[in-house]
């Protein structure tokens, strides 16, 4: 193994005054005081300036902000406070599940900047997306003759797209990798020809065209193929079908950077190549690509159309990502060569990173910059042998009871993952926005733990 040691190139408002991690002005050992652990906090700060990149790069484009839509997609960490501050700061909403389209309708925004995925819609999240008026991404063919059923019914017409997948190879984890050959979603080009000639026999309101390449994409190149293929299929298709689409949406898939460079990136592959026993670990830890280079490709490729037409972006992971953080306690230490450190969380926050060999830094939020030349494995608190909160040995100040933990760049997916192991409560979420704090998840108690449990005495 290769011990790893903490990095402290954080992105603001995260720095690090006195040996002491902060948000802003506010330290991490204040906030603990206030809100105990484990604790997700999500700096506001950076969850908006994430949005306005976006937005800014879209803009220096020559796109205003009626030619684009920056749809957060809710599953890389769903919060109703969450989702609130977004739609006030402009987003949009991709859903993939019908309590993720009732969440996105909750917050008052337009219907027609919600777009909803997903390959098994329910019936009763499809009527209600048809009423109200949210765009559908048809996944299958099977999922189109039922719309076009509920359409009649209703009376009134779908607003749809077709998700297409343009089946190349995406370099990235394979759990994440949707747009490849076999996929589960979207339709392959013959089929979703197919597909535009139904909804258009059945008088379907075709809004546009749809495709998403996966997830921590850091290879620019998988951009430039999933998106000339895409945009060019859609041009066939209005050339054969006498079609004029509306928006393309592109989906998501930029991703972050967990490591903060290459050598970084190198000694994670390294580590996970020997814990996995030389499996193929993809080098996607460090993201090289700006979110004005991925808006820049995306522009460019639409310019062989003949009209204008409004982009739609699914980001996920590269605005929710770097904006949050894990913070949990030092609970006891084992020493040993590693010592085994355990901590008040567990791998039921993390299972992203065992499921997708994810990676997140660790600081130690109060003691920061300390001299590190301690060798130590970071271990939940769960009854579970696999239960690491990393699997990579670590290079630590001298830790003691008590002392704060700090995953950096937890923001996207670990509440996606996130599991009720050993009845553990839910922890708090906290948001952080101009110094100030946000109660906006509160944790959970033995009684929210089994809510839905039936006490039978049989």
């Amino acid at each position: 193994m290769y011990p790893i040691a903490p990095n402290y190139d954080l992105v603001k408002p995260f720095g690090i005054k006195d040996e002491r991690l902060y948000i802003g002005n506010i330290s991490v050992n204040d906030l603990t005081e206030r809100y105990d652990t484990p604790t997700f906090y999500v700096s506001g700060d950076r969850f908006e300036d994430n949005i306005k990149e976006y937005e800014e790069s879209f803009r220096q484009e020559g796109y205003n902000g009626n030619m684009f839509t920056i749809a957060y997609a809710i599953k890389a960490h769903t919060n109703l406070a969450l989702l609130k501050f977004a739609k006030n700061r402009g987003t949009g909403f991709d859903v993939s599940y019908k309590n993720e389209l009732y969440a996105a309708l909750n917050t008052g925004i337009s219907p027609d900047k919600i777009f909803f995925n997903g390959n098994a819609k329910k019936r009763a999240a499809l009527i209600e997306a048809i009423e109200q008026g949210v765009v559908i991404n048809i996944d299958n063919l099977m999922e189109l003759d039922e719309i076009i059923d509920i359409q009649k019914r209703l009376g009134k017409k779908a607003r749809i797209s077709i998700r297409v997948n343009p089946e190349i190879d995406v370099d990235t984890d394979p759990a994440i990798a949707t747009a490849v050959k076999n996929s589960k979603f979207g339709l392959n080009f013959n089929l979703a020809e197919k597909a535009y000639k139904l909804a258009i026999s059945n008088n379907m309101d075709v809004k546009g065209i749809h495709m998403h390449l996966g997830s921590q994409i850091t290879n620019m190149s998988v951009f430039k193929e999933g998106t000339t293929k895409f945009v060019e299929f859609a041009k066939h298709l209005e050339e054969e079908l006498g079609l004029e689409f509306e928006l393309l949406n592109f989906g998501g898939g930029l991703g972050i950077s967990y490591a903060k460079n290459r050598s970084e990136e190198e000694k994670i592959v390294k580590n996970l190549k020997e814990i996995n026993k030389n499996e193929d670990i993809h080098s996607n830890f460090y993201c090289p690509i700006s979110k004005r280079d991925y808006v820049k490709n995306i522009v460019d490729s639409v310019s062989i159309l003949n009209h204008d037409v409004k982009i739609v972006i699914e980001p996920g992971r590269s605005l929710i990502g770097d904006a949050c953080i894990l913070v949990g306690r030092v609970m006891n230490i084992k020493e040993g060569s590693p010592d085994i450190v355990s901590l008040d969380m567990g791998a039921n926050l993390v299972l992203e990173n065992i499921i997708m060999k994810n990676y997140n830094n660790i600081i130690i939020a109060n003691k920061a910059r300390n001299k590190s030349d301690n060798h130590v494995k970071f271990v939940g608190n769960l009854c579970y042998a696999g239960d690491f909160v990393s699997p990579f040995g670590w290079e630590m100040p001298d830790l003691k009871k008590g002392d704060l933990v700090s995953l950096m760049d937890a923001g996207a997916y670990h509440w996606f993952f996130a599991c009720h192991g050993n009845s553990v409560e839910f922890p708090a979420t906290v948001l952080v926005y101009k110094d100030k704090e946000y109660l906006i998840r509160k944790r959970e108690r033995y009684d929210d733990v089994f809510a839905n449990d039936v006490d039978l005495d049989l």
